[in-house]
């Protein structure tokens, strides 16, 4: 089995931490340029995670670029987590399998951006992770696994984050 990860996020460095603790083994880690990243807030690196790993790492301007489609084309599953881009039907039709992604909602609910501080400043009861396999829509595709994370009145987006962070990895 090929598997391929698209991150620039901790929440992507933590899957693909927790894919290896499982036994697995990523082929390639497509990542954000380090020049168009350097102003993106919350980017991580994986270059280090790579190089220990010996994973291939490939750096875009956009997911959607040929060079990208062209090096997922031969993986079984992509998984893309943390990434702003929308991915387009030459990556979801890539992977021979199909492209996994995760939210931070229990989707349908809170599809689109800015997941976590919504769900403190709604005073939701709970909120959740979303484990789904990507379609031509935003946040639409077919549900795989859920995880609930109960919420109280003094959260914080950081207790709320690292809460999200461990339900992506459990769900990984």
């Amino acid at each position: 089995m090929k598997l391929g990860f698209v991150t620039c996020v901790q929440l992507g460095l933590s899957c693909m931490k927790g894919i290896y603790r499982a036994g697995g083994k990523l082929d390639v880690i497509v990542t954000l340029e380090d020049d168009r990243a350097r102003s993106k807030s919350g980017r991580i690196y994986v270059d280090d995670f790579a190089r220990r790993h010996d994973i291939d790492v490939l750096k875009v301007a956009n997911v959607n670029d040929d060079r990208a489609v062209n090096r997922i084309a031969d993986l079984d599953w992509l998984f893309i987590v943390g990434w702003s881009q929308i991915a387009k039907q030459p990556v979801l039709d890539a992977p021979s399998r199909g492209v996994l992604g995760m939210h931070p909602t229990l989707l349908p609910t809170g599809r689109g951006r800015a997941a976590i501080p919504w769900a403190i400043l709604k005073d939701l009861k709970a909120t959740g992770v979303t484990l789904f396999k990507l379609d031509a829509g935003v946040d639409t595709g077919p549900i795989i696994a859920q995880s609930e994370i109960a919420m109280h009145p003094r959260i914080t987006a950081t207790e709320l984050y690292d809460r999200v962070n461990q339900s992506h990895v459990e769900l990984i």
